[in-house]
């Protein structure tokens, strides 16, 4: 696990950040299935206490928090919450 933190993560949001729009979605003007394998993969690192730090990827943590903020998957948290809760208080 350490050694994905410290050699591949680097890697992976170098690359990001090098095709992450500004604005918008990862690929033309609507949601597509590259917007649900970015956020998808960041959504569980978050259940492993790892987030993009905004200094090291800006565009990469702005897309994000576009992204976490859309209704699909704030309904697919709360319902994860809830599940997550069910079996461990307090964890999310």
């Amino acid at each position: 696990m350490q050694s994905i933190l410290e050699e591949g993560m680097p890697q992976c949001l170098e690359y990001l950040e090098s095709v992450t729009p500004e604005s918008g979605y990862m690929v033309g003007d609507t949601l597509s299935i590259a917007d649900f394998a970015v956020t998808t993969c960041f959504l569980q690192a978050r259940y492993g206490d790892f987030d993009v730090d905004g200094a090291v990827a800006p565009k990469v943590r702005s897309y994000l928090d576009r992204a976490f903020a859309g209704p699909l998957v704030v309904k697919r948290m709360e319902a994860e919450k809830a599940a997550v809760d069910a079996i461990a208080p307090g964890l999310l």
